[in-house]
């Protein structure tokens, strides 16, 4: 009996050893796995740059590329492509260490993300914004929190740090931003909300103030293809733009888009709504326009897709 409850304990002690390790081997899979799914389904690209995985605790790099067009918006000087990169600090499970000390977790990891090298980067791609002298966002600007379950479903929380500048008459407030992403069924469907609080900026006689953007998205990703269904929505509240003499404000607005399939066909819609528009003391509204394709095969919006990365 004594040598049953030895080897019983040994048993144990063995299993206890290794769990950390096997969680880590499966969470390094899935962690690789979610990083082509979301590369695959972005006009950005991820890759992981570096993943050192160890017993109880691995750490990982990565990039994510944005494309021409959507760096040209902020930055139109732009020497190469921006690069943003994310450092990884991945505890493994079942048992993770929390804020609180020790905490039971029936889960492979809890990966917490932050961003780094903001600052670098901005100057070696931007160098008008630079030279501008516009504010470069603190370093903890963006973090994230992620736990990632045994059946390789990945829930994550992420915010985006307040910061406010003051330099002679430039003034801008930034809010933050807070939203939850979850990739789950075997990464084919993605679900995700963000929050944008409010933005204010002032230069001289100009203005902008924005209130509360709020995005959501619901995803399913079409078997065998890089294509995703779902709906998609953006809503904004509120904003004003005052230059001068030119006042423009936009009360309520919303926009969304659905795709949908149906005997192997495609159906996709768009709907864009303004409460009301005021330009100066003109006012027009409710705005509400919709446009809607049927009947149309997959291999089309792959094409568009393709023509629109190219």
């Amino acid at each position: 009996m004594k040598k049953f409850l030895g080897s019983l304990f040994l048993l144990l002690v063995a299993g206890g050893a290794a769990a950390p390790y096997v969680s880590g081997y499966f969470t390094k899979k899935y962690f690789n796995d979610a990083i082509q799914v979301l590369s695959k389904s972005q006009s950005y690209k991820i890759e992981v740059e570096s993943y050192d995985m160890g017993w109880l605790h691995s750490t990982a790099r990565i990039k994510l590329k944005l494309p021409e067009n959507a760096q040209s918006h902020f930055c139109a000087d732009s020497k190469e492509p921006m690069v943003l990169k994310f450092e990884e600090s991945i505890q493994h499970g079942p048992i993770l260490l929390g804020q609180g000390g020790l905490k039971m977790a029936f889960a492979f990891a809890r990966i917490q993300e932050k961003l780094v090298g903001l600052d670098e980067q901005l100057a070696k791609t931007c160098a008008s914004l630079v030279d501008f002298k516009w504010p470069i966002p603190p370093a903890d600007i963006y973090s994230s929190d992620t736990i990632v379950a045994f059946n390789g479903d990945f829930h994550s929380k992420f915010k985006g740090k307040p910061f406010e500048y003051k330099q002679n008459d430039r003034t801008i407030k930034w809010q933050g931003f807070s939203g939850e992403m979850n990739l789950e069924n075997r990464m084919s469907v993605l679900n995700y909300m963000m929050l944008i609080p409010a933005f204010e900026a002032n230069e001289q006689n100009t203005t902008l103030k924005i209130k509360e953007i709020s995005l959501n998205g619901n995803h399913q990703k079409l078997p065998n293809k890089d294509m995703w269904l779902g709906d998609f929505k953006l809503n904004l509240a509120s904003a004003h733009f005052q230059e001068g003499s030119v006042d423009v404000a936009l009360d309520g607005m919303t926009f969304g888009h659905v795709v949908r399939l149906a005997n192997d066909l495609l159906t996709a819609s768009a709907n864009y709504v303004v409460d009301s528009v005021a330009v100066d003391q003109i006012k027009l509204g409710p705005i509400n326009m919709m446009f809607s394709f049927h009947h149309l095969e997959p291999s089309f919006i792959e094409m568009v897709k393709n023509i629109e990365e190219t």
